[in-house]
């Protein structure tokens, strides 16, 4: 049981590096330096990827599990799935920034740091949410049998490590090592 919850906060620790390398470019770019485009669009790759992942699936069948288990709860799911489809549009909003900067078209400054900002925020607002109140809730709702049915539906730990899995992994390994290497470049 307690596998799926650390694989999920695990997960929320590598979101968090990547929204720091995010904030990091969004930092060069308030100091009207070029931030590296590369990066920023493998961010929103990444992202683009990450909805579809392990991670989003196992969240949603262990909340449809903690939804029939605790009223409380429910209410409050609720809330975060409306949060989890505006979570696209955020992203799509992004996308849609970086590619007319990219393409030289007329686009304000603080449109991408708007658009990028409001991202972060509310993904580290679902990722507090989630481990503050959702988690627990499940710990202390869920009876070993729920637990056996979301790990059924799931699998083991071992199968966590799927193709796609790995290459949402690698790719942002490799996002941290080019930001790596451009905080040693700006030095």
């Amino acid at each position: 049981m307690t596998h799926i919850i650390d694989f999920l906060n695990g997960e929320h620790r590598r979101v968090e590096k990547l929204l720091l390398v995010l904030e990091e470019e969004l930092a060069v770019f308030d100091c009207q330096e070029r931030p590296d485009y590369e990066v920023l669009q493998t961010l929103v790759r990444f992202f683009e990827d990450y909805a579809g992942s392990r991670h989003e699936a196992t969240e949603r069948i262990l909340f449809d599990v903690l939804r029939e288990c605790d009223a409380e709860a429910a209410a409050m799911l609720d809330g975060l799935e409306s949060e989890h489809r505006d979570d696209s549009k955020r992203l799509q909003r992004l996308a849609w920034v970086l590619t007319n900067i990219l393409g030289d078209r007329d686009v304000p400054r603080r449109a991408l740091d708007e658009v990028a900002r409001d991202f972060i925020e509310h993904a580290r607002h679902q990722i507090d949410f989630e481990e503050r109140v959702l988690f627990p809730a499940a710990m202390k709702a869920l009876r070993p049998e729920d637990w056996a049915e979301i790990e059924a539906q799931v699998g083991a730990p071992s199968s966590f490590e799927t193709e796609p899995q790995q290459k949402l992994c690698e790719l942002s390994t490799r996002i941290l090592q080019w930001e790596q290497e451009n905080q040693m470049v700006r030095a």
